[in-house]
């Protein structure tokens, strides 16, 4: 999310006891697609923000199936 100055702010869901991780990254991005559909002009910026998300997401976590889960 972005808040009232243009910084990024993350919510960590992983403090939330819904379980399996894959939720938690489908609810992340979905913040993103959300505010695409709002916000049209941020479009390419989110889906720059979700991409890097993934690659550092499957760099820390070595997760790359994630990639056959989620339909960007």
């Amino acid at each position: 999310m972005e808040d009232k100055n243009g910084n990024i702010e993350f919510i960590d869901f992983s403090r939330i006891p819904y379980g399996e991780p894959g939720i938690d990254i489908g609810r992340f991005l979905a913040q993103f697609q959300i505010d695409s559909i709002i916000n049209v002009q941020n479009k390419e910026r989110n889906d720059k923000l979700q991409n890097l998300f993934l690659e550092n997401y499957i760099k820390v976590t070595k997760d790359e199936k994630i990639l056959d889960y989620i339909k960007l």
